[in-house]
């Protein structure tokens, strides 16, 4: 069956593949695949990679990596893999010799990576976005996070963009002598342009890593990413980012 129930404001925070953005929106809109990811724990073993580093095997568009979380390695593994090509039954070995062959000329490190795998608890997701949204509330129905500007994960933005938004809108929320509707107005405003560069983004920055048409765009990058300069590079980026104006003043708020 069905309920309803009335409320002041209605927040869609319900994910890439969003119900309430379609409300927002009036439209269905598609999904933009990119790449599949494959990603899971595994025990610590130190023929893999040594319990203190985050190590990364790139190559031929492709990525396999694996970092030390608590007790245990995260891994990831991504390859751009045709959008329509069938994928292998949930929870069997036919998963792992999918990896085999798409990872088969990778270094021993991935191969122990691969046979360490438990099957029946491997995540397989493919990877994709949504193009900029024009609007992100309608009425008093706003959407945050991947429900208004789902990302690849490349740039890790992901959540980050969500918890932006929610305290964004909350500062408005509360800060509002209007309406909520000019709150939601004022937070769209307000989150727009920095949420659609993030997106864009992430998708150029995709498109070099798993790329399939020109390996040596992937190649150079790297390859800068090598260089003596780039750590610093790295937190002048994150120092423009943390002064980037994300939040809204505080002032006259009570």
């Amino acid at each position: 069956g069905s309920k309803s129930s009335q409320c002041d404001l209605l927040i869609g925070a319900d994910g890439i593949r969003s119900k309430v953005r379609s409300y927002v929106l009036d439209s269905t809109i598609p999904l933009r695949y990119h790449y599949t990811n494959w990603n899971g724990l595994i025990d610590f073993d130190d023929k893999i990679s040594l319990s203190n580093e985050w190590v990364m095997w790139v190559g031929d568009g492709k990525r396999a990596s694996v970092m030390p979380i608590a007790d245990r390695f995260y891994f990831f593994l991504g390859s751009a893999l045709p959008e329509d090509a069938p994928g292998p039954e949930r929870g069997t070995e036919a998963m792992r010799d999918e990896l085999k062959q798409i990872f088969k000329q990778f270094p021993e490190g991935v191969e122990r990576l691969i046979d360490a795998i438990d099957v029946k608890k491997l995540n397989r997701i493919p990877i994709c976005d949504i193009d900029p949204l024009d609007k992100y509330y309608s009425g008093r129905v706003v959407l945050i996070g991947d429900a208004a500007h789902a990302t690849t994960p490349t740039l890790g933005q992901g959540g980050c963009q969500a918890m932006e938004d929610a305290e964004v809108l909350s500062s408005f929320l509360i800060s509002t002598n209007i309406s909520v509707v000019d709150a939601l107005d004022r937070y769209q405003k307000y989150r727009m342009k920095r949420t659609h560069e993030m997106v864009l983004k992430a998708r150029e920055r995709t498109a070099i890593i798993y790329s399939l048409k020109d390996s040596s765009v992937t190649e150079n990058w790297y390859s800068q990413l090598k260089g003596s300069e780039m750590s610093g590079k790295i937190l002048k980026g994150i120092a423009k980012n943390l002064g980037s104006s994300c939040f809204p003043p505080q002032t006259g708020m009570s």
